[in-house]
């Protein structure tokens, strides 16, 4: 009797200790790759908004040099997300080129992947024409801030996705 006590001790310690709560890391699923291109553009040169016949029209205009800031959640690549896991967030910086062009590759899989793009504020010389005290037009030069904001596109394995944000 005292032998199957011990042996059904033991058998319940192998199983508690056996099977503890600890969790291994995730490590995201070798994911191929997706790409997303933006065309950056403001309106900072309010003089070339009219058409020939005099009609309004904007105009607008490249946003070079501006750094993009895009994120995504590392649980989208995963094939069996665990729930409850905190997955990391992946960060990429990219930037705009002179015709406010910005492209990266990012990871992706065969399923949707959302890409958060945050835009800075943006500050701008902007053109403008103006009347002087004569009534006359005269050309200026304003700064004025842009405010910038966030925007998600969704990505997939191969994908090539182009979008354009303006200021």
């Amino acid at each position: 009797m005292k032998n199957v006590i011990l042996a059904a001790f033991a058998l319940i310690a192998l199983a508690v200790f056996g099977s503890s709560c600890t969790q291994e890391q995730v490590v995201p699923a070798e994911p191929g790759t997706g790409m997303i291109t933006f065309m950056v553009s403001v309106n900072s040169d309010e003089t070339n908004d009219t058409t020939m016949t005099g009609s309004g029209m904007t105009t607008y205009e490249p946003v070079a040099n501006q750094e993009i800031i895009f994120s995504l959640n590392s649980e989208d690549l995963q094939r069996d997300p665990v729930n409850g896991y905190d997955y990391e967030v992946l960060t990429y910086r990219a930037t705009t080129d002179v015709n406010g062009m910005v492209s990266l590759e990012v990871p992706a899989t065969g399923k949707d992947v959302s890409v958060d793009a945050r835009f800075p504020d943006l500050v701008v010389t902007v053109k403008r024409e103006r009347t002087d005290r004569n009534g006359d037009p005269i050309i200026v030069m304003e700064d004025e801030i842009f405010g910038g904001g966030t925007t998600t596109v969704t990505v997939f394995e191969g994908a090539k996705v182009v979008e354009e944000y303006i200021y």
